[in-house]
């Protein structure tokens, strides 16, 4: 089941909301924990039934982990316990990867076995770390099964993130939840806004890319970096879309999620745009890795290591391919070289630096979104082909590629519609996760209604596909 799904706006979330508010009414914070317990699971096994075994079995073994590490506080038993959960994310994602490149090396044939990763284990493998560590620090205390099942299967973060900490999630399931309806139609507007980027706008770029990279040698360059921005603008979209639509679920429980989202396209530098996006990972691999590693706090050269190390795990973390962890590479250089840029004292306008760093950050996406070298190669050498330089025709908004003669409709258009979202939705969640409150109720139904009427006409007339999140590969 996925957040723009049909069955689970209309039934889903409704029939679970009611039900949760009912059994508040009646019973106990510990019957309302049970009851998100259920319904999370019931949410995962109807996207990955097959696969939920792995889940329960890896929530129950880390439990017993940390509470022999809250016994012993034992530094060797909870590298132990980190290692485990390694090899286990190890063993889903990258044996195949792995045992390819072995095979290839010894020019032998590989047969890939079929290893299916379980939904999001990426995301709840990293929360059972940090809930690891932060139990060795003492910073988690007298831990319940319960509120550690809650924390790691809370259905709008399971999937695809926030990635969150123990105790900024737990001691909000300690109160007794009570219907707010600021915060139902607060949530609702929040989910609205990630319903429009991923069901119009990442999914209009994604058709936009998908041809691009189909024949990148033969792109012009405008197109090539029509097929560039596209990229960009697709995977803000689609990523930031779901956490909106997570956050705004969350909210209608009362549940406050951190954003992993901060306008990432208006940084001022590649260390900057890390601090904007995908937040939660960012903080994770600072104070997991980066700090334990030594952090700034050491000699110049370990401090560049640092960054690239952290970098490079960031990249493997997102997929098995090299091109990620070249994707993670260029994104540590970029780190590496801002800080030594930093040393000249040489301030350059802020539009000049914010352009230099969309222009690396959409360079780098390039190889995120590339299957192999020569297809990012390719890309690459079309949008530096002045020579190759041509306008396109253009008929009210609409731009034609001229090798395949596909129709991209107001192009100009969905790109105008971008860049006003993506200010004009950052400023309207602020309003709502500040409360600040418009005139009446009844005005932020009719918007929220209007809006989500016009998505819904708009996607029957057009009869979209419904694409999983990029995110969920991860």
């Amino acid at each position: 089941m996925i957040f723009h799904s049909v069955e689970f706006i209309t039934v889903f979330l409704p029939i679970v909301l009611v039900l949760y508010y009912l059994i508040s009414d009646k019973f106990g914070v510990e019957c309302e924990k049970v009851f998100l317990i259920v319904a999370s699971f019931i949410f995962y096994s109807v996207a990955s039934v097959k696969l939920l075994y792995a889940l329960v079995i890896s929530i129950v073994v880390n439990y017993l982990f940390a509470k022999i590490i809250e016994r012993s506080l034992s530094k060797l038993f909870c590298s132990i316990a980190i290692i485990s959960n390694a090899l286990a994310l190890c063993y889903y994602k990258y044996t195949n990867f792995f045992m390819d490149n072995i095979t290839s090396a010894l020019h032998r044939e590989f047969v890939p076995l079929e290893i299916i990763a379980p939904l999001g284990i990426s995301f709840w493998t990293f929360q059972q770390i940090s809930f690891l560590v932060d139990t060795y620090k003492k910073e988690v205390k007298g831990s319940y099964f319960i509120d550690y099942l809650l924390y790691i299967t809370f259905f709008p973060k399971l999937i695809s993130g926030p990635i969150t900490r123990y105790n900024e999630l737990v001691e909000q399931f300690k109160i007794k939840a009570t219907l707010k309806y600021s915060n139902i139609f607060s949530g609702l507007n929040i989910f609205t806004i990630g319903l429009i980027k991923k069901g119009i706008i990442a999914n209009v770029f994604s058709e936009y890319v998908s041809l691009g990279y189909t024949d990148p040698f033969n792109l012009s360059f405008l197109e090539s970096w029509f097929t560039i921005l596209s990229f960009s603008a697709q995977i803000f979209f689609d990523f930031s879309g779901y956490t909106d639509m997570a956050l705004g679920s969350a909210k209608m429980f009362n549940i406050n999620l951190p954003d992993n989202f901060n306008l990432p396209y208006s940084a001022v530098s590649v260390q900057d745009f890390w601090r904007r996006w995908h937040i939660s990972l960012s903080k994770f691999l600072r104070d997991y890795l980066y700090f334990p590693l030594g952090g700034s706090r050491c000699k110049t050269f370990n401090i560049y290591r640092n960054i690239l190390i952290t970098f490079v795990v960031c990249g493997v973390w997102h997929g098995a391919s090299l091109m990620f962890i070249l994707w993670g590479l260029i994104h540590g250089i970029g780190v590496c070289i801002n800080k030594l840029w930093s040393k000249t004292k040489i301030n350059l306008p802020r539009w000049v630096s914010v352009v230099f760093t969309f222009i690396y950050v959409s360079y780098a996406w390039i190889f995120f979104k590339s299957e192999n070298f020569k297809q990012a190669a390719d890309i690459i050498k079309s949008s530096v082909n002045v020579s190759n330089f041509f306008v396109p025709r253009i008929k009210w908004l609409s731009v034609y590629f001229r090798e395949t003669g596909h129709c991209y409709n107001d192009m100009i258009g969905y790109f105008c519609l971008a860049t006003i979202g993506y200010f004009l939705f950052e400023k309207i969640k602020c309003c709502e996760f500040l409360n600040v409150r418009y005139p009446t109720l009844k005005f932020k139904v009719y918007c929220t209604s209007i809006v989500a009427f016009f998505w819904g006409v708009y996607y029957h007339i057009t009869k979209s596909v419904i694409e999983e999140f990029l995110y969920f590969k991860f």
